[in-house]
């Protein structure tokens, strides 16, 4: 059930649907689903330009799993971006 979630999360991010993937990628963490829902609705929140969000879920997801690298380049990001808005 949590890969079912995953992946209308997915489908969802790849539409532009940034709000409904993040309820699917929600629903798929509360089903146990692994640290990339974390990354992904971290990229889905940044979608929106909520920094803090992102940020956290970013943190969460390296929490969960120190060494996965995908998590890391993004990480900056919401910092990066909520610095050049308010610039």
């Amino acid at each position: 059930m949590a890969a079912e979630q995953k992946e209308l999360g997915n489908a969802e991010f790849k539409a532009g649907n940034y709000e409904k993937a993040i309820s699917f990628f929600t629903k798929s963490i509360e089903l146990g689903g692994d640290h990339v829902l974390y990354s992904n609705r971290s990229a889905c929140y940044a979608g929106l330009g909520k920094w803090d969000e992102a940020l956290k879920d970013a943190e969460s997801c390296i929490e969960k799993s120190p060494t996965w690298a995908k998590v890391r380049p993004p990480l900056p990001s919401p910092h990066a971006a909520a610095r050049a808005f308010f610039a």
